[in-house]
This record gives structure tokens, sequence and C-alpha cells, in this order.
């Protein structure tokens, strides 16, 4: 038995040495590959991975006239054109009425596309084939604000629901309107009022809606308001059933604590502390200017991180499953050319050293990117600067990434067995335990199970759950552990 239980702990803990942020050699040549697909320029919007590995990306391809034409290419985890999909890896959707932007795959691996419709937020369905899904909505488009309002925001939850928020004005006052649709994209009539909920913002002007996205058993949004002559940026946390959280800071609204000029994004860590990112182009000094802040949810800056409470010199990427974060100090010169940076940083805001990024293409990106794959892998995908043509090439590189930090890991405690599995997960400690609380984490970071071990041999049953890769964290031991449910 203890035989068996050393081998479960080797499988569960067995992973690359390849130094973090390193190119991954395996990939193309030397982390790198290279392709002309015919675009004087191109513009790189969107990169999504379905369940199963495959890699689309959105990109629009120009022509030396400045015309676009979108199209959709599906990729294998080796970087080669995966034939299976359109022509040769490669499926033209360019339509005249939609300007797509957006893509999201789900679990069967069929995709919704973003775009603009006549000036109207609009999500199409397609079948993994790329045929248009009819059964969808209107003959396989939705436009969630139709009868009121305008947003381009967009949550596709776990059970594939969707939530669009956006802005309407009601009586001179500027509302929040939070909409939610079923998978087959007709409204939720148990939603609010009939699939809505409105919250008012008052009298401000020049709203502008930014981040939207779900983590644990809340929504979170940005908006950018002028209040009284008087700008700010704004975070507002709802309940799932499209209430506020009067929890959060005064009365649902935390104020950013960032000057005027920065350009905000934010992320949520699982203790709900909220990581913030900025950034400018300062024209003076002709340099992109960034930091970083972390906030409690009262909205008060936490001084103990970083360096007195802030980070310059980057802004954030994401939040890793384990807490800490990929931060982006990219050089962006005045023409538009991008030299790509990233660091790891623990939780605290101090450096992560294990991570240290290099990249083997030496030339400068127009537009890119950027990817954590299911694997933990980083993916970018870009194009040339338009000062380094004549020839415009799309470039993706992938790049060594563990996001379980298994090196930390007291690896004689604790043993998972099988894994992947279809659906049961044996837990075995090596010391006694009595009540260890644990959650199970999705690669998006949203929680979608929690329970007590207290036993020193007892299962997580993820059979509820669509096939992918999970999270388990253990609190009392400080452990997180990766579950691949097959």
């Amino acid at each position: 038995m203890k035989k068996l239980l050393c081998f479960c702990i080797g499988l569960v803990f067995t992973f690359s040495y390849a130094q973090d942020g390193s190119p991954d050699a395996s990939f193309g040549t030397n982390g790198v590959i290279i392709y002309d697909f015919g675009g004087a320029d191109y513009a790189v919007m969107e990169i999504d991975e379905s369940l199963i590995g495959r890699i689309m990306v959105l990109i629009k391809i120009i022509d030396i006239n400045s015309e676009f034409e979108d199209n959709l290419f599906a990729f294998n985890q080796d970087g080669s054109l995966d034939t299976n999909f359109g022509t040769n890896g490669v499926l033209n959707i360019d339509n005249p009425t939609f300007d797509y932007y957006g893509l999201k795959i789900l679990p069967d691996g069929s995709y919704f596309l973003k775009s603009l419709s006549n000036s109207q937020f609009t999500v199409s369905k397609f079948g993994e084939d790329g045929t248009l899904d009819t059964s969808f909505g209107n003959n396989g488009i939705l436009q969630p604000f139709t009868n009121g309002g305008e947003g381009s925001s967009l949550i596709v939850d776990a059970d594939q629901t969707l939530y669009f928020i956006g802005k309407q004005n009601i009586a001179g006052e500027t509302h929040l309107i939070m909409n939610k649709f079923l998978e087959n994209g007709l409204p939720d009539n148990t939603f609010g009022n009939n699939g809505s909920t409105l919250f008012s913002l008052g009298t401000v002007t020049n709203v502008i809606t930014t981040n939207f996205f779900r983590s644990g058993d809340n929504f979170y949004l940005g908006v950018n308001v002028q209040e009284n002559n008087n700008p700010s940026k704004n975070i507002f946390r709802f309940l799932l059933n499209g209430d506020i959280d009067n929890s959060f800071g005064t009365n649902g609204r935390v104020v950013i604590p960032i000057e005027e000029e920065f350009y905000v994004g934010f992320s949520v860590f699982n203790n709900g502390e909220i990581l913030i990112g900025g950034s400018y182009w300062d024209w003076i000094t002709e340099t992109n200017v960034s930091k970083i802040i972390k906030i409690n949810a009262q909205g008060q800056i936490l001084q103990n991180f970083g360096n007195g409470g802030v980070i310059n010199g980057r802004t954030i990427q994401y939040i890793q499953g384990n807490q800490r974060f990929i931060a982006d100090g990219t050089y962006i010169d005045f023409e538009g050319g991008a030299t790509l940076s990233y660091s790891r940083y623990f939780a605290n805001g101090t450096q992560d050293s294990s991570f240290q990024f290099s990249s083997n293409y030496n030339s400068e990106l127009g537009g890119f990117a950027l990817k954590q794959l299911q694997n933990g892998k980083i993916l970018i995908v870009g194009s040339d600067i338009w000062y380094n043509g004549p020839e415009i090439n799309i470039i993706l590189q992938l790049f060594n990434n563990n996001p379980l930090s298994v090196s930390e890991f007291d690896k004689n405690s604790i043993a998972v067995y099988p894994n992947p599995s279809n659906a049961i997960f044996k837990i075995h400690f090596d010391m006694p335990i009595t009540n260890i609380p644990f959650e199970i984490f999705d690669g998006l970071g949203r929680k979608v199970k929690l329970g007590n071990f207290n036993e020193n041999i007892t299962s997580i049953d993820l059979s509820s759950l669509e096939r992918g890769v999970y999270f388990l964290k253990l609190a009392d031991i400080s452990q997180t552990v990766k579950l691949i449910k097959k």
C-alpha cells in the first residue's frame, strides 16, 4: 500500500523542470512559430482553448487598402494548423453585417462570437464545425439590448447561461442594466424583472463600463463616471441574482484610489482583495507609465503590498489559480511596437524569482493577445509591427509556466488518485486530520465546489462538472493541487 501511495504522489507531482517564463523549446523552433497568411497587416482579437485542447484565434486580415477580413484560425497544441477545422485550419467568417471582435469556446466545442451589427452588441453561436446554430436566440443571433440600453460586456457561466451588462438612461438617471439569458438564448424570466435588473448611478455622465467577470458568488464590474465634474473609476459588486451587494464598499461601490490619467483593469483574489493595474502614455516623456496596487473591499490601499503599497513599471495580466499573478511590463514604443516582458509575483507583491521571462523572437510585435492554456503554459499570438515590414507575419510563442508551484508543496503529505479521473478523486493524507476546508476552482478562478475533509482517506466527486482542469485548494495546509477531469 505504501508503494502505491508513493507511486500516486509521483504521478500527481511530476512536472517539467524547464524555467518558468522561458520559451517552450518543444514548440516550433525554440518556442516560436511563424505564419504568413497573406495579409499586409493583421489584428489579433482574441484567443481561446477548447476542453479537448483546440486553440482558436480570431484574427482580422488587413489588405493594402486597409480593408479587413475576419477569419478564425484553429491550431493544435503543437502550433500546427488544425486541418479538421474550416479549410486547412482557417475559416473565413467575414460578413459585412458583423464586425467580429470576441470569441468564447463552450465545453462541447461550439463557440460564441461577439460583434457589432448595425451598432448593436451581438452574440452569434456556431457549432464546432463553424456552422451557425439556428436553435440559439433568433436564428443563431442574440442582441441583448434591443429592448433598451447599450453595452458590450458578457459572462458565459459554467452552466452556459449568459449575463450581459450595460447602461440605460431612465428619467434623466443612468442605470446599470444586467440581462440574463438561458443556454438557448432566450431571456431567463426568473431573473430580476423578466430577465433584467436595474441599478441607478444617479445623474452621472460619461459612463464607461470596463471589466465584467464572476469571482466566487459575486459579479464584479468596473465603471468610469463623471460626477459633478469629478471623474472617478469604480468597482461595483453584485450578487448572483443581479442585486447590488451592499456589503461591499459603500452601498456596493468602491472608488479605485488611482490617478485620473490611468486606464485601469482589475482582478480579485480568492480572499476578496482586489488587484488593480493601471497604465497610460506620457506624451511628454514618450513613455508608457504603469503601476499595480492592491486594495481591500473598502477601497483602502494595502501598504504591505509590493514596495510601500505599489509595484511600479508593471500592470496586471491575470491571477493564477495558486493566487500568484502575472504582471505585464511590456515596453511600447512611440510607433506602437511592443517588446514583450512579463513577471510573476506572489499575492503580497513580492517578485517570484522562479519565473524568468525571455523570448526567442527578437522583433517588436504590433497587436497581440495572450492566453494561459489549460496546462498552465502561456500562449502569445501577435503580428509584426508595420515598420518591420514589408513582410508582416503572424507569430505564435509558447512559454513555460507552472501555475501550481509544486516545488513549495510538502510532497509527502497528500496524494490524489486517480488523476486524471472521470469523476471520483481519492485523497490520502499522510498526517492526522480533523477538519480541513477545501475549495475547487475552475481554470478561470471561479469557485465550483467546497466542503471539508475529516478523514485520512476521502474523495471528491466532480461528476457534475465539465471536462477540464480544476484546482483543489486546501485551506489549512496552504496547498493547491491540479485535478484533471476527463
